[in-house]
């Protein structure tokens, strides 16, 4: 479902020079956005800037259940055509192929994007003036917003997460459309860390740690824990055909049962297929973050949200090594 553009009200800048969304409009009217507005409803104005920027070509959203705030911080879009970086930066040129959508090999060193790097570095120089003027003090970013198609393939945002990490970004936030709010929200996500195994106490735990792993392919979902491999194959079995082709209450039942026994494990790692598309991958956190899956009514959202259960809401997303 395409995401409607929402454009608020502008306010009238009051000094002489600033940076926002890269481009030169004047820090009073940041300054007075941000006062009036709040950091959620500036962000959201921003990603609605550059997404109107890019006319038809901008990506059709992955709808969503999650409620999370947007973070006044550099965003990555990448829609079917291209990647950019603030919806300024050159951008890096996707191409279609019989093997499907792809990056071109000379923007590629192992699973690095060159040019996406050097736009990762300007908009950080960006973000940290932008800091300054606000509040004259500023700390390295290391959030991220990630604005996907929702067709994308995961071969495709696998290089731009990496690229993303060698910059020092950390923490993403998928922008996604939730249709209940009606506004972006955001997905948090992390990469996987990277590092020696912590030393054994000796003791022997009561039971074998969790560990928990779901993989999407497109034959089904397995998911991977202490106690071995669940998969719940496509309802229409052999391939699955699209979104909801993949059986999503099963996946909630078995992951229920999985909370049951490890109810303080709040981490998923997501391990999808290359060609897995983005809006089968947000699905697949959704599902795994909250229980039971919600009913399409908007009247019966609000009691969703009072009665629902949390379950593994700290999603990390695979991929982050090559």
């Amino acid at each position: 479902m395409p995401i409607r553009h929402r454009q608020p009200p502008g306010i009238a800048p009051t000094l002489a020079l600033a940076v926002t969304t890269g481009l030169l409009l004047g820090p009073g009217r940041v300054l007075a956005e941000s006062v009036t507005m709040g950091a959620d409803a500036l962000a959201q104005r921003q990603v609605d800037r550059q997404l109107q920027s890019m006319g038809g070509r901008a990506p059709e959203l992955s709808t969503s259940w999650a409620e999370g705030d947007l973070a006044l911080t550099v965003n990555v879009i990448v829609n079917r055509y291209e990647i950019s970086v603030d919806g300024i930066s050159e951008p890096v040129p996707l191409v279609l192929t019989d093997d499907g959508l792809i990056i071109p090999a000379e923007e590629l060193r192992g699973l690095l994007v060159t040019n996406l790097s050097e736009a990762l570095k300007d908009a950080r120089e960006r973000h940290h003036m932008r800091q300054l003027l606000w509040s004259g003090t500023a700390t390295p970013a290391t959030e991220l917003l990630i604005t996907l198609d929702a067709s994308l393939p995961f071969s495709v945002t696998r290089p731009v997460l990496y690229t993303a990490g060698q910059e020092q970004f950390s923490d993403f936030q998928f922008v996604v459309h939730n249709p209940w709010l009606d506004r972006y929200t955001t997905i948090p996500s992390s990469l996987p860390s990277i590092g020696a195994p912590r030393p054994s106490s000796g003791e022997q735990p009561e039971k074998p740690p969790l560990s928990l792993t779901l993989a999407l392919t497109d034959t089904g979902l397995t998911v991977f824990g202490a106690d071995g491999a669940t998969t719940v194959p496509c309802k229409s079995g052999g391939t699955c055909t699209g979104l909801d082709d993949y059986d999503w209450v099963e996946l909630s039942r078995s992951l229920g049962l999985i909370k049951d026994a490890y109810p303080d494990h709040t981490s998923i790692i997501v391990v999808p297929d290359n060609a897995m598309a983005s809006e089968v991958i947000v699905r697949a956190i959704d599902v795994a973050r909250w229980s039971p899956i919600p009913e399409e009514d908007t009247a019966a959202h609000a009691a969703w949200q009072s009665s629902r259960r949390t379950m593994f809401d700290k999603p990390v997303m695979a991929g982050g090594a090559p």
